[in-house]
């Protein structure tokens, strides 16, 4: 596996979105992150926002995030990691574009994992 501290922003956010998902926590990248990913950098974001689709709960969140070596900073939906300046925020659902749900929700394939 590839060091935390070398990933770009889209291959940690596939790495901490998979390593969710095989413990049955499944998340949906949002926010400025996406953007950044999809505008080919012409926009940038300092984090990366993952919903949780099905409320697993923070708890578990948590305890999956503590094991990859990221800990919770101030707030409880922030996580950091001491290898990279990119942090984790996982704010409250549901997935939507303002009020409108999202149905479709596009996969992307990294090397470090599935977005």
């Amino acid at each position: 596996m590839k060091p935390i501290g070398e990933m770009t922003m889209e291959e940690l956010a596939a790495f901490v979105c998979d390593t969710l998902s095989q413990n049955g926590i499944e998340t949906v990248l949002s926010g400025g992150c996406c953007v950044q990913i999809y505008s080919q950098g012409k926009y940038t974001s300092d984090d990366i926002d993952l919903i949780d689709r099905f409320n697993g709960g923070h708890r578990k969140i948590k305890e999956i995030m503590e094991k990859i070596g990221f800990k919770e900073y101030k707030m409880k939906r922030y996580f950091i990691h001491d290898e990279t300046d990119y942090f984790i925020e996982f704010p409250r659902g549901p997935l939507g574009v303002g009020d409108i749900p999202v149905t479709t929700i596009a996969q992307r394939q990294t090397d470090t994992g599935t977005l």
